[in-house]
């Protein structure tokens, strides 16, 4: 049609150079089950999630946006989508790796399924991601851990206590934190080192902390995703998953004006519901603690 691709501008963020991210254990309490309209930050991150008014993320090929001209079906072509119409031999598969040494996008990824340590990727079940235009994944638990070579288990929430497919998390590396609804925030927070609060100026949430000693004085964040080859037989549960531990280098940065630190974990108020239940925000912490990898052609996910 001889018009260009709209792009979007996106913001750089701090990385997290050498977390050794594979290295962390992640202790987590899980009871598997034994049966068996979402909300966003709506920023211009490669993986923005696509509320109400907002604009759709710069790796969505099918986030067609509005002509100006008011030409053809009134819509132009977002940037990816223009290229894979020229491009058709590249699989429409992206690894993003936001939190190492040498950060990265690959586009037409191919990595294999296989163990993580060996470079391989686990992939999530589809529960949540199948049936929607943005990326919701199902988390079976959260947890707050303290130490890293014999971690104890300082905080948890276990989702298929109440659910037998977890709880539904969005991620969007459009948002800067991690949204979690009123009564999980009081728990994450409460967990936290003493003198946590939520600033009523601005909404962020700062701790007391000593400069240069986050990772010893704040814990790691444990999450446990339900594993695409999980099953359910006889009211069994297989309980199989996929962990991630976010390092508290990835959510808590210290503020030399407050001289306090300031943690990415944003109350997100209550009924903040998608697919019946009260839904999580994963934002730029989770991506900066693992390797993502989204296959648009089959609608799932992997870590």
């Amino acid at each position: 049609s001889g018009e260009a691709p709209l792009g979007n501008i996106v913001p750089s963020v701090p990385l997290q150079p050498g977390l050794g991210l594979l290295g962390l254990v992640c202790p987590l309490g899980a009871r598997f089950a034994a049966s068996s309209a979402g909300f966003s930050g709506g920023g211009a991150g490669l993986l923005a999630g696509r509320g109400v008014g907002s604009s759709p993320g710069i790796l969505e090929p099918d986030g067609a946006q509005p002509r100006a001209d008011g030409g053809g079906d009134g819509r132009r072509a977002s940037f990816m989508q223009a290229f894979f119409e020229a491009h058709p031999e590249v699989p429409r598969i992206y690894r993003l790796e936001m939190g190492g040494p040498r950060p990265r996008l690959v586009v037409g990824d191919e990595s294999l399924e296989g163990p993580r340590l060996e470079g391989g990727v686990r992939f999530l079940a589809k529960t949540f991601t199948a049936p929607s235009p943005l990326w919701y994944v199902s988390l079976r638990a959260l947890g707050l851990s303290v130490g890293r070579e014999s971690p104890t288990l300082r905080w948890n929430q276990d989702f298929n206590a109440l659910r037998p497919y977890g709880m539904p998390a969005l991620l969007d590396s459009g948002v800067s934190g991690i949204h979690i609804g009123s009564i999980g925030y009081a728990g994450l927070v409460s967990a936290m080192p003493y003198g946590c609060r939520r600033e009523p100026a601005t909404g962020t949430t700062t701790c007391k902390c000593t400069e240069g000693k986050i990772e010893e004085e704040f814990p790691s964040i444990s999450l446990s995703f339900e594993a695409a080859h999980t099953f359910r037989f006889l009211m069994l549960d297989a309980g199989d998953d996929v962990r991630v531990c976010i390092p508290p280098s990835a959510y808590v940065r210290y503020d030399k004006e407050l001289e306090r630190c300031i943690v990415d974990i944003v109350d997100s108020g209550e009924h903040r519901f998608s697919y019946g239940a009260e839904t999580i925000i994963l934002g730029m912490p989770f991506f900066r603690s693992a390797a993502v990898v989204l296959d648009l052609e089959r609608r799932r996910v992997g870590i």
